[in-house]
């Protein structure tokens, strides 16, 4: 793996839980899956403070363990790591979605890294109260809130035990249990309650926090390119692909036309429905490609290309900082390149339409 993947996380593992945590992590980077000897010998730590650092590891699914012939093993995940920088953003969004509430219930779960979902609304509901005083919501509004992040697919249920660390069921189980409210209510003044929901922990479903920033990411392009009418076509090509599509594929299953009508039709939106053939037809020549007509079928059908519209959206950001470091003139010769692939110098100053000696001068910076 890169050098520099290891030191940010080794940053990140130190910034959030200490010197301690950030050793074992460092170790299972450099050491991939080994046992608890292994890392507290390698890391130079006693091993009860090893088998501390991986049970924080393990609890915010940082670190995956197995039970194999050779007995447990543990195994570092960086991507999971690296996710932290992106809280805020996962957090900001849910508030955008859900208020205030669902935010503070998120960072809790975020804070623990699983948890039940009574303790949860316990403690968002005694930091509301320190905050607002006598405005805060009920517990109530809380497990309702919590009940829609469920709903919605923001929060999972936990499966992680003894013997294996987290894994991705084939059918992930998001109903919620009734909760016991008078239980919630004694919990809150400090007492010992059972709320119905022993061993039942929640963990954030990270999943579907970065599809649907991604979803928005195409609406956002979509709508700066044509307009906000155009943007909310794109939603909703997005909405009927997840219903037929895994969400991860590159493309998308064919969309009847039929069905996008229908569904354009439901949004009250005259002027979108009035022109949803040319809207069509914007996003399709665009030369992003976010859509691709695959058959003309039923009035056509229509696929969204994930990975083309990421691709595209990848080398406009590219074509974006070379402009804001080098100027415009780097910005024409970085995409001529791009386009041409193999490119002589004396070409560029040419297709370029740019002098000899600047043109050397920016090919040879770039």
């Amino acid at each position: 793996m890169s050098i520099y993947c290891g030191k940010l996380c080794s940053a990140i593992l130190q910034e959030h839980f200490g010197t301690i945590v950030q050793s074992v992590g460092d170790c299972l980077y450099k050491n991939s899956s080994q046992g608890l000897h292994f890392v507290a010998a390698t890391a130079g730590i006693p091993l009860i403070k090893a088998k501390e650092a991986l049970c924080v590891l393990i609890k915010y699914g940082f670190v995956f363990h197995e039970m194999t012939d050779k007995g447990m093993r543990y195994t570092l995940l960086p991507d999971k790591i690296i996710m932290v920088l992106r809280y805020s953003r996962f957090m900001l969004y849910i508030k955008n979605c859900c208020g205030d509430e669902g935010e503070m219930i998120l960072e809790e779960i975020l804070k623990q890294g699983f948890d039940s979902a009574s303790h949860v609304i316990v403690k968002t509901y005694l930091k509301l109260v320190q905050k607002l005083g006598d405005a805060a919501p009920s517990v109530v509004s809380l497990r309702d809130k919590f009940d829609w992040l469920v709903r919605n697919k923001f929060l999972m249920r936990s499966n992680c035990t003894d013997e294996l660390g987290e894994t991705q069921p084939e059918n992930v189980d998001f109903s919620m249990p009734a909760l016991n409210f008078k239980a919630l209510k004694n919990m809150i003044e400090g007492a010992d309650a059972d709320a119905k929901d022993n061993g039942i922990n929640w963990r954030v479903n990270f999943d579907k926090l970065i599809q649907d920033l991604r979803d928005k990411m195409f609406v956002e392009a979509v709508s700066r390119i044509v307009d906000e009418d155009a943007g909310e076509l794109m939603k909703q090509m997005l909405l009927l692909m997840h219903e037929r599509t895994a969400s991860w594929a590159d493309t998308s299953n064919p969309i009847p036309y039929i069905d996008i009508r229908e569904r354009v039709k439901k949004l009250d939106i005259p002027g979108l429905f009035q022109h949803l053939d040319q809207y069509i037809r914007l996003i399709e020549q665009d030369s992003r490609q976010l859509l691709k007509r695959v058959g003309d079928s039923g009035g056509g059908q229509f696929s969204v290309n994930i990975k083309e519209a990421f691709a595209q959206l990848a080398w406009a950001t590219l074509e974006n900082i070379v402009m804001e470091r080098f100027g415009s003139m780097a910005a024409r010769i970085f995409r001529l390149v791009k386009t041409k692939q193999y490119i002589e110098v004396e070409q560029i100053q040419q297709l370029a339409m740019i002098p000899a000696k600047e043109a050397k001068h920016l090919t040879f910076i770039l």
